[in-house]
């Protein structure tokens, strides 16, 4: 360490031979760590959703085998571990509300057997990706809640849904989604938008998805999208402006835009509902009535009829 900073060129000439002075007993250790971070650094910019997963938890799940990375990598198993069947909890009542609790917890046991969970993640091929050797069963449930908690501390629970899809290739959890869905808020000033809502996106694109279309008062419309793992931005009044990925700012939780800055040049943070929407929120649950200020007609009555199927 030189000047309280790692010597990076220090230990690039240890590693060519050049530095003919003793090294210190712990520089070995040290490159070796800094290799292992780097190779996670690039492993982790292909995980399902953003934000993705810091590399020192991914070095700590999958490389490191110590009693100290053990202890956290246990207490992030339980994390995680609680979480996913909290929200397999959730999706299950969702679609069955009358189920016991004993029966609930059958089917989250069921879910959730030890041996598919572990299967899940060889399959993935990410213990191939660390150090650690001989990865048992055991080992790999551990390692595969382990990586759940770490998406739930560095993100939150619609993380971990798309975590699982990208595992097991199935929308099972989705449903979850409804209740458990939400987005730290950010408590400075967002732009002011006059009109929010989803929009089916033109006829021909690979994505159907609908999109989240928001008009704003300082700016133009922008329309919003998750690109499988990427969520993006785009305003069709910028000329030659596709879709861009957005900005994470992991200091306040928050998406930013990639076009929109501050008088500082930082990037703007997005609204909270637009944030909401990408992190799994319904519309229906962001969508607000603006009352009308102006006079409308007095009624005596309301209530819904059902038309006859046949009368349609």
């Amino acid at each position: 360490v030189l000047d309280r900073r790692i010597d990076i060129e220090g230990m690039r000439e240890f590693l060519s031979g050049e530095n003919h002075l003793p090294p210190m007993p712990w520089m070995p250790e040290l490159i070796q760590k800094v290799k292992r971070l780097s190779w996670w650094e690039v492993v982790r910019k292909f995980a399902p959703t953003e934000p993705t997963p810091s590399p020192l938890k991914l070095h700590l799940i999958f490389d490191c085998d110590d009693e100290d990375s053990a202890a956290a990598r246990k207490a992030l198993a339980a994390t995680g571990r609680g979480n996913l069947e909290l929200i397999a909890a959730v999706s299950f009542s969702t679609a069955q509300p009358h189920v016991s609790a004993d029966e609930l917890r059958g089917k989250i046991e069921e879910f959730l057997e030890e041996r598919q969970v572990a299967d899940l993640l060889f399959r993935s091929g990410l213990p191939v990706f660390g150090i650690r050797k001989a990865v048992s069963q055991e080992d790999a449930v551990e390692m595969f809640y382990a990586l759940v908690g770490t998406h739930k501390l560095e993100s939150d629970h619609f993380a971990i849904i798309r975590l699982w899809k990208w595992l097991s290739n199935e929308d099972s959890l989705q449903s979850a989604n409804g209740h458990t869905a939400g987005c730290p808020r950010f408590l400075g000033r967002t732009p002011s938008y006059m009109e929010f809502g989803e929009v089916e996106p033109p006829v021909g694109e690979k994505h159907t998805a609908p999109h989240l279309k928001v008009r704003y008062e300082e700016y133009d419309d922008a329309h919003y999208r998750w690109n499988e793992s990427t969520a993006e931005e785009k305003r069709p009044e910028i000329s030659d402006c596709d879709w861009q990925p957005l900005v994470w700012d992991p200091i306040n939780s928050t998406f930013c835009s990639p076009s929109m800055k501050l008088p500082d040049g930082r990037n703007r943070p997005l609204p909270n509902k637009v944030c909401a929407w990408l992190r799994g929120r319904s519309i229906t649950k962001l969508v607000s009535i603006k009352h009308s200020m102006e006079s409308t007609p007095p009624y005596k009555s309301l209530r819904e009829e059902h038309v006859p199927q046949s009368s349609l």
